[in-house]
Parts: structure tokens; C-alpha cells; sequence
């Protein structure tokens, strides 16, 4: 709150000099048009004057109204047109903008004067070579070259051409160019390219540039969102938003925040804002329909994904929301077919394509749920994805093969550590080849150097820590994944952070990790059981049974291990009852765990049941013919029946 404050302050000191930055852009084209079309006495100044006002507060659909108003008071007064043009740009509509250039052109406007706005107005809307033939034209006037070179920039990203796309970079500051959409546009460049130190130093120009842009606040508040947190962002989004509260791009990126951080009521009038705003944009739609699944709502989130008019059916955030929809609604093979599709979208999304195979084995496919999850490879510590395997494998009579995926699942990988899959282009990708190709030092060695010469970039550091993880380095590993996380508080990183702490015993340094991401996340179910598991295991049951309690109440009783962890953390609190009430849940999800049964068995005992007990553990030693301790609590069960008969 007090860089807030801070932030606003500043913001004020400047707020005099913000009409020029609106109205500068204006005048400098006006020396391309007729004297007579200058003339300050036309009928359309007063409502022109009026916008200007509004635009000095960043409030563009007043100005634009009263814009509007100019124009019917003056239909050839070009100055007006082109003032409209800026307006709809700064409003994301390329159609208004497009046209009222091309009218001032009819009405005198030179078009070397509004080349700039034309080409930026034709990359909004996916025309890119027209869009480069007005941005590259050799007769933009001087004073617009950096704006003409920072929009072929933002061309040549969207093409995928980063080499252009930082050549144009470097031709608009060569002109020039040192403001703050250039360096926010900057940042988006050095982000996408995965730089997220540059990006950072290109925001913070912006900000101190011109603190009120908004488009430099919001794209601050993204980074310190993924740098720090979601909650650390929301100040960011508050103060843009002060600056212009009807900013519909602002607004989608702080509901979204909100949704993430759990704050539903807030992320819902948010997304009715936005529709009010603008009745026909998806993204508002969309949030209302993430609102209405997580309350199981299934049929009033089809209706508002149905309102989205399929503008967002090729976003992955869309397609994960229609198949949990279509999965909730029981139209099994529809909801396959989304997360299918976003699977081959995303081809490291191994989760995607686990849901599509689950989705198709309760649609009574089992050849096809084996089929998806096999192209995609399954996490041998993920049990439930190798139940899904060993049964559609049963189902398809390939006994052998199923047994070995049933054995993955009983007994389920201790390691939390992401498994590190050998697909993906690129150096990264070559790095992880090479680790399943059993290349390690190659690949170590190819991973530090790609560290080194990209130590702005996290993913580069989370690879070394991958690569040191497998080699079985465990501190190096956690030092790699340190310098990753100091630009990048991703769940995926704090899990491998976690894994390491765990694997080096530092009890202390992976609750304060855990601890520090969920005051900022405090949504992340991955993290919360994290949690839950280090509070079991050094002695504080009460707080470990907290966050069983409440992770059952999202995901469901059909987890094994958390029901099982629930009832150990029962029994610690001496509720023995409540805690076979919840081994029973375990052992009626998963009977041939071991551990489920051992467990079961023992907490069985524990309640008095001694007849159960006795029952479960006889499976449980047969199950772990080695345990001693399983044994143990077997002869006790047979002694304590014999002493009651």
C-alpha cells in the first residue's frame, strides 16, 4: 500500500502536463491539413474542448461521445476525425479508428501525417502486411517515426519474428522514441522472449516516465503477479484503475486476480462491469461462467460460455473451462473433446490430455482414454492417472500391461518434484532429450550454459535446477531454483522448491517457502497440501487437519492419500471415530494401497474395532509381507479379540 500511495502521489505531480501527451499527437498532424480546415472557429471546438477535458482524466468514452458531438456539429472539420481515431485506438476499436482516418485523409489530413495511426489500427485488427506497408512508408513525417517503429514492432511479435520485431525496437529509441508506451511495449517484448528481468526494467522506465499510464500500471501489475504473487498485483490494478476505472483490458486482468485469489463476489461485479461496458465482449462472459462451474452451476456457465459467441473456443483458459463444463453436465465425449483438443494445443500439457482420457473412459471408451494418455506419458507418481491406464488397459484385456500401471498407482511416487518430460523445441527442449536419453552430463552442461547466458530468464535457471534435481544434487538444485524464483513465483517452481527442502530435511525453510506463497496465493491447492503434509508430519496435527478438512471440501472425497492423511490427523487429535470414518473413504477409493490398508488397519484398531482391524491388516501384511510394524499391529488385533472372546 505505501508504493501505492507513493505511485499516486507522483501521479498527481504530473497530472498537469497530461492533456499535452493526448492532444500532442493531434497538433502534430494538424500542419498536414488546409489552412481553412484549421480554423479555431469552427462549431465542432466546444464539444472538442470538452473531450480534451475528458481525456486529460484518461476518461476516452466520454471524450469519445463528445467527440461524436464535434462531428455532427462539423462533419468536415478533420481534426475532429482524427481526435476520434486516437480516442478509438486508445479504446481497442481499429474499425471507428480506421475509418475517421481515412475520412480526414478525404478531408485534407496529409497521410503521412496519420500513417502511424493507420498501421496501428491495422495490426488491431490482424491486417498485418497492410498494417507494415503504412508503418515502414518512407514519407512519415519525423515526429512520428518512433511510434510508426514501436507499432511495426508489436507486428513483427505477433508474426512470431522476434529478430524484426527487436530491430524495430531499436529504430523507434534510435528516432527518438523514450516514452511509456514504448517501454511498456518493450517489456512486453523482453517478456514474451522470456527475459521477465528486462521486462521488469522496461515496466519500471515506463512507470517512471509517466507513473498514470495505465497500460505501463497494468502490464506492472502482471509481472509483479507472476514475480511475487496474485494479491501483491491487486495494488497495481487498484491504482491503473484509478487513473481510468472503465478500462475494460484493466478490468479482465484484475477480475481474473480476483477469481484466482477466491474473491468471487468481487472477480463477479467485476465481470458485470465489463459487460455493461462492452455487451459483447467474451472475457466478461467467460468469468461469469468460471464463477457458475466452481459453484457447480453447470448448466448457467454453458449459458454464459454459449454468450461468448465462440470468440475465445481457441483459448486454452476457454477449453479447460468447456470440458470441465461438458464433464460436469455428463456429455462425456464432448468434454473429451475440449481437453483433447487443448492437449494437442499445449503438447506438455499432460494434465490436459489425463482429463481427456478420463472423460473418454467414463464415456465407456477405454481403448481411447488408453490411446490419449499414452501419447502424452503419465507421471509414475500421479496414482490416479495410472488407475485410469490399468483399468481402460483391463478393459481392453491387456492384463499384463494393466497390472503394471495398477502397481504404479497402489504404491505412488514420494518425489513432488514435476517429472521432466523430453518434448519441447528449442536448447530447453534439447536439454531434456537429452536427460531421458540418460545424457546427464551433457545436458548439465548444456543447462549451465544456458544459464549463464540467460540470467534474466527463469525458465533457464528452473532447467539447471531440473537437471541437478535428477543428477541427485540436491542443494545445487535448490540454489537454481532460488535464483528462478527470484523473478518467478510460479506454483510449478514452488513445488520443485518444496521437493528440494523436503529431500534436504529443511523443515524450516519449506514452511517459510510454502508459508510466503500462499499470503499471496492463497488459493493454490498444491501448496496448501504441501502444507498440510509438513504440519503432520513435525507435530502439528490441528493445523494439518484444517487444511485436510478444507482441501476435501474442494477436490472431493475420492483422493486415497488425502483421506488417509485426514484420518492420521484425526487420530493425533484423539478423534479415533471421525478418523476411521475417513480411512474406510481411502480404503473404498483404493484397496490394493498398501499404505491406504496399513493405515486403515491400524487406525481401525486404534477406534476399537478390533474385528475390521483384524481383517485389514492380515491384507495389509500380505500386501507388505516385509513390514514389520504391520505385523506387530496384526498380532495385536488377534490378542485383543482373543482377550474379548
Amino acid at each position: 500500500m505505501i508504493l501505492a500511495a507513493e505511485c499516486t502521489a507522483r501521479t498527481r505531480g504530473i497530472r498537469r502536463a497530461a492533456p499535452l501527451v493526448f492532444f500532442a499527437l493531434l497538433l502534430l498532424v494538424l500542419g498536414g491539413l488546409p489552412l481553412g480546415a484549421q480554423s479555431r472557429q469552427s462549431p465542432a471546438l466546444p464539444a472538442f474542448e470538452r473531450a480534451e477535458a475528458f481525456a486529460f482524466d484518461q476518461d476516452h468514452r466520454a471524450a469519445r461521445v463528445e467527440l461524436l458531438n464535434a462531428i455532427a456539429n462539423d462533419p468536415n472539420w478533420a481534426p475532429a476525425h482524427i481526435a476520434l481515431a486516437i480516442t478509438s485506438l486508445r479504446l481497442f476499436d481499429s474499425l471507428t479508428a480506421e475509418e475517421e482516418l481515412r475520412k480526414a485523409v478525404q478531408l485534407g489530413a496529409a497521410p503521412s501525417q496519420v500513417r502511424h495511426l493507420l498501421g496501428e489500427s491495422l495490426w488491431l485488427q490482424g491486417r498485418y502486411d497492410e498494417a507494415l506497408a503504412q508503418l515502414k512508408s518512407d514519407d512519415i513525417v519525423p515526429e512520428h517515426r518512433a511510434y510508426a517503429a514501436r507499432i511495426a514492432a508489436r507486428v513483427y511479435l505477433d508474426q512470431g519474428d522476434f529478430s524484426a520485431a527487436g530491430a524495430a525496437f531499436d529504430r523507434a529509441i534510435a528516432a527518438g522514441g523514450d516514452d511509456a508506451p514504448l517501454w511498456t511495449d518493450i517489456g512486453r517484448f523482453r517478456l514474451v522472449a522470456g527475459n521477465l528481468a528486462g521486462a521488469v526494467q522496461a515496466a519500471d522506465r515506463a512507470i517512471a516516465i509517466d507513473p498514470g499510464d495505465v497500460r505501463a500500471l497494468e502490464f506492472r501489475g502482471r509481472l509483479i503477479r507472476t514475480q511475487f504473487g496474485l494479491r501483491a498485483a491487486l495494488p497495481w490494478f487498484e491504482l491503473a484503475l484509478a487513473q481510468s476505472g472503465d478500462d475494460v483490458p484493466l478490468l479482465i486482468e484484475y477480475g481474473s486476480t480476483l477469481g484466482d485469489l477466491g474473491r468471487h463476489s468481487d472477480m463477479l461485479k467485476v465481470a458485470r462491469k465489463i459487460v455493461a461496458l462492452e455487451p459483447g465482449n467474451p472475457r466478461g462472459y467467460f468469468m461469469q461462467a468460471v464463477i457458475a462451474a466452481r459453484a457447480h452451476r453447470f448448466a448457467l456457465a454453458k449459458r454464459f460460455i454459449i454468450l461468448t459467441d465462440a470468440k475465445m473456443q481457441d483459448v486454452p483458459a476457454m477449453m479447460l473451462l468447456s470440458g470441465a463444463v461438458e464433464f460436469g453436465l455428463g456429455n462425456d465425449r464432448t468434454s473429451a473433446g475440449h481437453w483433447a483438443r487443448l492437449a494437442e494445443r499445449q503438447p506438455m500439457n499432460a494434465q490436459a490430455a489425463m482429463l481427456a482420457a478420463r472423460a473418454l473412459y467414463r464415456a465407456g471408451d477405454p481403448g481411447a482414454a488408453a490411446d490419449a494418455m499414452a501419447r502424452h506419458g503419465i507421471d509414475p507418481s500421479n496414482s490416479y492417472a495410472n488407475m485410469v491406464m490399468a483399468r481402460a488397459l483391463e478393459a481392453q484385456g491387456e492384463q499384463g500391461q494393466a497390472a503394471q500401471y495398477l502397481n504404479r498407482a497402489q504404491t505412488p511416487g514420494q518425489d513432488t518434484l514435476a517429472p521432466v518430460y523430453a518434448g519441447g523445441d528449442g536448447p530447453a527442449g534439447s536439454v531434456r532429450k537429452m536427460l531421458a536419453g540418460g545424457d546427464l552430463d551433457r545436458a548439465l552442461a548444456t543447462a549451465r550454459s544456458l544459464q549463464g547466458a540467460n540470467g534474466g530468464v527463469p525458465d533457464a535457471s528452473l532447467l539447471l535446477g531440473d537437471v541437478l534435481a535428477q543428477a541427485g544434487d540436491r542443494a545445487a538444485a535448490l540454489k537454481a531454483y532460488r535464483q528462478a524464483g527470484a523473478l518467478d513465483s510460479s506454483p510449478e517452481l514452488v513445488a520443485r522448491l518444496a521437493a528440494q527442502y523436503r529431500a534436504l530435511g529443511d523443515a524450516e525453510g519449506e514452511r517459510a517457502l510454502l508459508e510466503r506463497f500462499l499470503r499471496s496465493n492463497p488459493s493454490d491447492l498444491q501448496a496448501r497440501r504441501f502444507l498440510a503434509d509438513l504440519d503432520a508430519a513435525n507435530g502439528r496435527p490441528q493445523a494439518a487437519a484444517n487444511l485436510y478438512r478444507d482441501l476435501l471440501a474442494v477436490l472431493g472425497p475420492n483422493d486415497a492419500s488425502l483421506q488417509i492423511a485426514y484420518a492420521q490427523a484425526l487420530l493425533a487429535l484423539d478423534r479415533p471415530d471421525d478418523a476411521l470414518g475417513h480411512a474406510r473413504m481411502a480404503y473404498h477409493v483404493q484397496p490394493g494401497n498398501p499404505l491406504v490398508v496399513n493405515i486403515y488397519g491400524y487406525i481401525a484398531l486404534e477406534a476399537g474395532a478390533t474385528e475390521e482391524a483384524r481383517q485389514i491388516l492380515e491384507k495389509a501384511v500380505a500386501l507388505l509381507p516385509g513390514n514389520a510394524l504391520a505385523k506387530q499391529n496384526l498380532l495385536k488385533a488377534r490378542k485383543a479379540l482373543r482377550d474379548q472372546g
